[in-house]
């Protein structure tokens, strides 16, 4: 027997967001506020891509320095941005830099995946830029984004958690 996998579960809910979407009666609305998908001007790569950025931003906690969490960004960004850690199922990879530390958490219960460090500085990134931007410290925040089951094949996705926090937070908790 067949079970579909995470991935394939993941662009089936976004061809029925995207179909549902569809038959809304804001359908086709300009505002660059809409949440609706335009079919007419977005795919379901381009659905995959709104998934990524969603961003939550800690409330309460101990604060960093915003520029060790866009200097660690920038670093997984620009040095190395191809290469790939392994991250087994329901497990989790840390990184630090200066006051900050981020954890990488496979949500999958079955699947391993494996994260580009680019996937990881998108991630810091977007955490930065809607949590800390402007502000000297930031109490962090969780982004969203992809790890891929088979080293080769960026095809078959699997959703992962990035988080940025205060390095003295404790350990890592999905």
């Amino acid at each position: 027997m067949h079970f579909p996998t995470t991935s394939m579960l993941i662009y089936f809910a976004c061809f029925l967001i995207t179909n549902l979407v569809a038959a809304n009666p804001m359908h086709g609305t300009t505002s660059p506020n809409s949440t609706y998908l335009d079919l007419s001007t977005r795919s379901v790569l381009e659905a995959r891509e709104r998934f990524r950025r969603k961003t939550q931003c800690f409330q309460k906690g101990s604060t960093f320095l915003s520029t060790d969490l866009n200097n660690y960004a920038t670093l997984l960004l620009s040095q190395h941005p191809d290469y790939v850690q392994y991250l087994p199922s329901r497990r989790y990879n840390n990184g630090v830099h200066g006051t900050a530390e981020t954890c990488v958490f496979n949500r999958s219960r079955r699947q391993n995946t494996y994260v580009k460090n680019a996937e990881v500085g998108r991630g810091l990134q977007s955490i930065h830029d809607e949590c800390c931007e402007g502000k000297s410290e930031c109490l962090g925040g969780l982004a969203y984004g992809f790890g891929e089951v088979n080293k080769d094949n960026a095809h078959q996705d699997l959703p992962i958690d990035i988080v940025a926090r205060n390095v003295g937070t404790g350990v890592c908790n999905p």
